[in-house]
This record gives C-alpha cells, structure tokens and sequence, in this order.
C-alpha cells in the first residue's frame, strides 16, 4: 500500500479497472448501468460526462485535483441546468475527511457561475447549477479536490485515499409548461403518484419503479419536495457538520503537542444516575472519525446507570481520542438527558394504560437522535416529521371550512396521492370533540389545552372508539 500511495496513477488503473468490471457484470446480470438509469430517450435529460467515471484520489500532489471540462454544441440550450452526481468513498486510517467538488458555467459572454461543496462521508451526492438568464453556455467544468493534511509530521505511510466514483454530468433540458402532459413526458421511468402530480422544478431525486424497487432519478417537481434521506444519512450528514464546525482545518492544539504514533485509552465515566443513550452513535463517530479506534461497550443503549459506572472503553490513537471526545459527550449527554427525563414520566403514568409521546419541537438536525432518545426511554415517536402522518390542526380547519370538510379532503388527498397515512386531528372543546366523533374517519385525536378534569371527562366520551 506505500507503494501504491506514492504512485496514485497506478491505484487508478486498478481502481478503475475494477469499477469497469463490476459495471460489466452488473449489465450481464440485467441491472442498469450506474445509480443514476439512463435518460437519453427524448434528449431532454442527457449524461453528457465522458471522462472516467471512477477517480481515486490521495492528499498528496498532483493527486489530490483531478479536473473536467466539457465544451457545449448545438445540444445545449438556454436555460438548461446541470446536475454532478457522483458517489464518494473514504479509506483514511485516521484524519479528518474533506474533498472539494467544484461545477462551474463560462456562459457565452464569458462571465463564469460556480458552485461548491464539500464531501466528507462515504455517501451519493449531487451538485447542480442552471442558466437562470439565458445567457447560454460555452462550458461545463469542474474538478474534484482532496484537501491535503496539514499535519507536518504526519507519515507518507498513513492511509488517506478518497474513491469518487458513479460519475454523471446530467444537462437538464426542461420543455416549457403549457404543452399537454408532463414536461418532461418520455424521458423519465414510471414515478410514484406524489412525482407525477407535481408543480415541477428541476433537480435530483428518488423515483420508485412499477416494481416498487428505488432509483435515484432526475425530475422536475414541486418546489417544496425534499428529498427523503435515510435515518442513517441523515446521522451521518449530522456528524460530518459536527466535525467541520468543531475541528476544522485542524485540531492544531492536539497536532502540535501529541506525537502522531501516540496511543492511549479513555473511559466514558457516568457522573450521574439515569437512562443511557447515544451508545449505537458515540461508536459511529469514533469510526467516522478513525476507524482504527478500538470500542469496548460495558453498558449499552436504553440500560439504567449510577454515579460511578464505566459505559465504554475507547482505545488507539491519542490523538483521535482528544478530537473526538468532545462530539461524542454532546451527542450522548443531549440524548442520556432525554432519555432520562422520558424515563421518569413512563415510570409515573405506569398501569394506566397511557403512553409518553413526543413532538416535532426538536433540535435542527438531531431530530432522530432526539426521537430515538425518547424510545430508548420507554417512550413512543409520535410523528417524524410532516411526512409520515396528516395533523389536522386549528388553522387547517379552519381553512377548510370546518372539521367535516377537513376530514374529507383528507381523505380525497390520501386517495388521490395513494398514500396510506394515519389521520389525526386537534379539537379544542367539547363540541368539536362531538363532531369529530361525528362524522368519524380519523385515527387519533388531540386534546388542545384542556385541563386535567375536562381531558378525564373526554377520555370517557371517547371511551376507547
């Protein structure tokens, strides 16, 4: 591995190599060629990358730049977007990981648009930039960037590589509403309802084929759609922000004093008595960070603890130890806390047949942390988010005209869009309560603000329907 570390050109060939023959073996068993499907059919969504679609990259130069350009034909037009998608892979026996990737326009009167971001976790991005005057382009280029170490004493033979590979360059011609039919008819693979019916705005999103199997897609939709991530990439978007925020360019105080061979051990010491919680997540930042770091769980996630207890023994580099204590005590300290504090309610409403919930009012960006704290807890999630339940509130129905006409265009939406989502509604009094019961057709309800005697008289009238 010195070797090939010294000489990247060499680990490319083989890299690349070995991506073509993964690509060909896929197609020999009947998958379609990379992540992203192909959207040749009507020339309105074309990959137009045609460089190498693997490229391996070292901190060391000249191979930590690896560059593209793309001139423009008369397939371009005014208007078009650009969407980078690519998949990125680190191999870093400790460090921080930070690659560059930068997608820039030279328009035709030569003035130049740019986009940049920053990859540090072995996940799909994309990166898209558009010709929102018409000016029309003459170029499409960019390049990827390892960031070098700015550890002086850091060793040739430390492992520090970064694998981008799955390249596509997609130019995004959108046809202009008014014309029958989707704007983008013929080009795309058959979506999920809630795709099709849209408002449409271009970007890079996940589709669901006839087979119900996932596929990342480029589609015109509706401003306001997100794109769905996983629990785990959302952690991990989580961590990467975690350590850019905190270490930065460098953890210079550690660089400058600790020897980079130095080992060392540290123990997670409980200072108080409660619920333990961020276990599962204090080892995905430790590997994150170095996976040569050794974990030893003694008490795991959801398990009751006293002053005094050792959770976990870390052990390795003393350096990684310094530069990841502090990330790894804020993520469990904010979750013990929570879980605790879930914990003391679920004991006191023990035999009642009720259950603690939780609420959307959660830290930005620690939301599944915070809604997994409350599990390990003894509680139960009650909402995600805005996407996975309907809540009908005050202002909805008052919108719509009341609770019967609320509840029905809930029901027409969910028909409509074929989604299977639980209904619940808030009522304020008890003659909403009475009509809710009424006309029926929800899940749940929520008693707004009523106090404790008027919450018992409801939970009778309701009486279990």
């Amino acid at each position: 591995m010195v070797y090939y570390m010294r000489h990247a050109d060499q680990l490319h060939k083989i890299y690349e190599h070995v991506a073509q023959r993964l690509q060909d073996k896929a197609q020999e068993l009947g998958t379609s060629v990379g992540t992203a499907g192909n959207f040749t059919a009507n020339g309105d969504t074309t990959d137009i990358w045609k460089e190498s679609n693997s490229v391996v990259l070292i901190p060391n130069e000249p191979y930590n730049l690896y560059s593209f350009s793309t001139k423009a034909d008369s397939a371009f037009h005014k208007g078009d977007t650009y969407v980078l998608n690519f998949q990125s892979d680190f191999i870093y026996q400790d460090g921080t990981r930070d690659g560059v990737v930068v997608l820039s326009l030279v328009y035709r009167n030569d003035s130049v648009a740019q986009r940049v971001m920053h990859f540090s976790s072995s996940s799909k991005y994309d990166l898209s930039i558009d010709d929102p005057n018409s000016l029309g382009i003459k170029e499409v280029k960019g390049f990827f960037l390892l960031a070098r170490n700015n550890d002086m004493n850091s060793s040739m033979t430390t492992l520090k590589m970064a694998c981008v590979s799955h390249i596509h360059l997609f130019r995004v011609h959108a046809k202009k509403e008014g014309a029958q039919g989707n704007p983008a008819a013929g080009a795309l693979p058959s979506l999920c309802p809630q795709m099709r019916k849209c408002r449409w705005r271009r970007t890079l999103c996940e589709g669901r084929d006839d087979d119900n199997s996932s596929f990342n897609i480029l589609i015109i939709h509706h401003s306001t759609f997100n794109i769905m991530l996983s629990v785990d990439q959302l952690e991990d978007k989580l961590i990467d922000l975690a350590f850019a925020e905190d270490i930065g360019d460098g953890d210079h105080t550690t660089l400058c004093c600790i020897p980079e061979d130095a080992m060392g051990k540290s123990h997670l010491l409980i200072k108080e008595d409660g619920i333990l919680a961020g276990v599962e997540v204090a080892k995905k930042v430790f590997d994150r960070f170095d996976p040569t770091l050794k974990v030893e769980v003694l008490i795991g996630d959801g398990q009751p603890v006293k002053k005094g207890d050792i959770a976990m023994i870390v052990s390795g580099k003393t350096r990684s130890l310094l530069q990841t204590e502090r990330l790894m005590l804020n993520i469990m300290q904010r979750m013990s806390g929570i879980a605790t504090m879930t914990h003391k309610y679920v004991e006191r409403i023990a035999g009642t047949g009720c259950h603690v919930l939780d609420t959307r009012k959660t830290t930005p960006g620690m939301r599944m942390l915070e809604k997994q704290a409350v599990k390990l807890g003894g509680g139960m999630n009650h909402r995600i988010g805005l996407f996975d339940m309907i809540l009908l509130k005050d202002n909805h129905i008052d919108f719509a005209g009341g609770i019967a006409n609320a509840i029905d265009r809930c029901h027409q939406y969910l028909k409509d869009k074929h989604l299977d989502l639980k209904i619940e509604i808030e009522v304020r009094n008890f003659d909403e309560l009475q009509q809710v019961l009424d006309k029926g057709g929800v899940n749940r309800i929520m008693l707004d603000n009523f106090s404790v005697p008027d919450t018992k008289k409801a939970v009778d009238i309701i009486n279990h329907r």
